[in-house]
């Protein structure tokens, strides 16, 4: 039996509870999204482990009594994020606690890349389509060579996320290939690295620079990613690379085209 986290529900009269939320730490990912309104108690039962820790999210919004010469009115939802909850067997919580002034959430707006939709708070993971804050960027880091292999593992884990909450076909086959693309990049590594050592000592002889921190950014740098470019477009090996050679391709072009905008 997996975890479970009892909250009770103890809302001030005038606080409207409209969702309650459990995330990872960190909110790598939702695990569960709750509309408990005005239950008495609900429970987080989904994918939790006893011994873990957990991040929890509430929005509502509180309602004022009109006054002799006002009409109600109404606050716009307000978000509560409380960090770090321990869960131990029979773990209860209240809202009241949950909501308290320490725990208001006053992060900035942020557009989420993926939906387009608009978010509001600290929070990392996307209100309306589940997608993490980072999963973008993650994604194609996750196909540079070698170096993208944790890339890579951090991407499949959101994107199996993402699919655990949204339920959608497109979600699920998103995730699949992550997880085809992860192990395919971990198994293939010993004999990627080989050839991209093969590759780049070849291209520093041909140009006399070798690729550092320090050259990479640098005027000649750029005549030296460029030459890597030619050598990944003609070599067999990087079809191979998450099944594409144009994902790589297009990383070393963007990172040239930034050079030509440094310069």
């Amino acid at each position: 039996m997996g975890g479970v986290l009892t909250v009770i529900n103890d809302c001030p009269n005038n606080f409207e509870l409209e969702q309650a939320n459990i995330f990872t730490p960190g909110q790598g990912f939702c695990l569960q999204r709750l509309e408990p309104k005005h239950s008495s108690s609900f429970k987080f039962d989904h994918s939790l482990a006893y011994g873990s820790w957990y991040d929890i999210q509430i929005i509502g919004r509180y309602h004022y009594s009109p006054s002799a010469a006002t009409t109600a009115t109404t606050i716009e939802p307000q978000r509560y994020l409380k960090k770090g909850i321990y869960l131990s067997c029979g773990k209860t919580i209240s809202v009241n606690e949950l909501i308290s002034d320490k725990n208001r959430d006053h992060g900035d707006t942020w557009q989420c890349s993926s939906c387009k939709q608009k978010n509001f708070g600290s929070l990392a993971v996307c209100e309306h389509c589940h997608t993490n804050k980072s999963q973008m960027i993650i994604t194609v880091l996750s196909n540079v060579p070698v170096v993208g292999i944790p890339f890579s593992l951090t991407n499949a884990v959101l994107w199996c996320g993402k699919a655990a909450q949204s339920n959608t076909t497109a979600d699920q086959v998103d995730a699949a290939l992550s997880v085809a693309s992860t192990v395919f990049d971990i198994v293939t590594a010993p004999f990627i690295i080989g050839t991209l050592v093969k590759i780049l000592a070849k291209v520093a002889a041909e140009t006399g620079i070798e690729l550092t921190a320090k050259t990479v950014f640098s005027e000649a740098g750029k005549a030296f990613l460029y030459a890597v470019g030619k050598e990944f477009e003609k070599d067999g090996i990087v079809v191979t690379l998450n099944g594409s050679k144009t994902n790589v391709t297009n990383i070393i072009k963007k990172i040239h085209d930034q050079n030509e905008r440094n310069f």
